[in-house]
Formats: structure tokens, C-alpha cells, sequence
């Protein structure tokens, strides 16, 4: 499946206005942010989709747990969010850092991140992971 040459890169820089195919940001709870989004949500992955998104989800998980994969010093915080967004998969990855290692998280709506969280740091992911999709 995957060997150690191919590990999970973040990079740290501005994103801007327009976001490249695969990019990941760094969310921090912010219990003053009093912003209320509203939309439609997504619809959930089912069959081949949902064991290739699970797959991906306890690799990525593992290799952030297993070694530092920002490219800079990133001072983490308890109940921070790191969603990742992957060109190969409509849903993003996101996973919460419980003061010792990150595990996976799931919104309770599609805009608790929106609503409650700042972005803190952003980047972009220069990893090749299409081999994972193989």
C-alpha cells in the first residue's frame, strides 16, 4: 500500500484568494466568534467511496501521529482542528488534536468550523498521494 518514502508534507504559506487542488488549515476555537453560516450540506459518502475516504482518513491519521509533518514549528493546542482537502476526494479529512496526538473529528454540522473556529495557519499539502489510490 503506502512505504515510508511516501509521507504526508504540509507546507506553510498564504493561500489567498484562490485555493490550489489540495491545501490543508489549521482551526483554533474561538468561544467569542459570533458568525452564523447557513447552507445545504453534503450529501455522505457511501460503498467504494467511503472505504477509500476511511483508508486515506487512518493513514493520514497515522502519519501525523507518527512524525511532524509541517514543514515548520507549530505550536498545537488542545482542541485544535486540522482539516485536509485532497484533490481525489469531494469531502475533506479533518482531525482534532487532543493535547497528545491528533484523532479523527467529525463536525456536528457542516459550519461548527465556520462558526466557531478561527484559521490559524494554512498551507498547502506537497505530498504525492496518488499512489494510495491505487
Amino acid at each position: 500500500m503506502y512505504t515510508q518514502k511516501n509521507k504526508l508534507i504540509l507546507c506553510t504559506c498564504e493561500l489567498g484568494d484562490e485555493y490550489p487542488e489540495e491545501y490543508w488549515i489549521l482551526h483554533r476555537f474561538n468561544k467569542d466568534k459570533t458568525l452564523c453560516a447557513l447552507g445545504l450540506p453534503f450529501m455522505p459518502l457511501e460503498g467504494f467511496e467511503l472505504l477509500q475516504y476511511n483508508n486515506m482518513l487512518s493513514w493520514i491519521m497515522k502519519t501525523l501521529n507518527k512524525h511532524n509533518s509541517f514543514d515548520k514549528e507549530i505550536v498545537l493546542k488542545k482542541g485544535d482542528v486540522l482539516s485536509l482537502r485532497l484533490k481525489d476526494f469531494e469531502d475533506s479529512f479533518e482531525f482534532k488534536y487532543n493535547g497528545k496526538i491528533w484523532v479523527k473529528y467529525r463536525n456536528k454540522n457542516s459550519f461548527e468550523l465556520i462558526n466557531n473556529y478561527d484559521e490559524i495557519q494554512q498551507g498547502i499539502v506537497k505530498s504525492d498521494l496518488s499512489a494510495f489510490l491505487k
